[in-house]
């Protein structure tokens, strides 16, 4: 038996884009605009099991090209990332 390299890799690749095209069907695209409303994500470490898992309404003041956000906090502003926060 002789294997054929190429043929695999490019067989395992085809299946890996078929894999992760399977999975981004079901995902839910949002972009974030100035003055959207969302909640922030309480991390899991700190956070006991019956804590909330979100915090507050913030509004959203400035949307950044590198995937991060600045939200209003009342006083203060804080630079968090779209992974840590979802739309209300």
């Amino acid at each position: 038996y002789q294997a054929n390299w190429s043929y695999l890799s490019k067989r395992r690749f085809e299946t890996i884009l078929q894999d992760n095209d399977r999975e981004n069907d079901k995902r839910i695209e949002h972009f974030y605009n100035a003055g959207d409303h969302v909640m922030l994500r309480v991390p899991k470490t700190p956070r006991a099991k019956t804590r909330a898992v979100a915090q507050g309404l913030f509004t959203i003041k400035q949307v950044h090209n590198n995937g991060t956000v600045t939200i209003d906090k009342g006083a203060t502003t804080q630079q968090v990332s779209i992974r840590r926060i979802f739309p209300c």
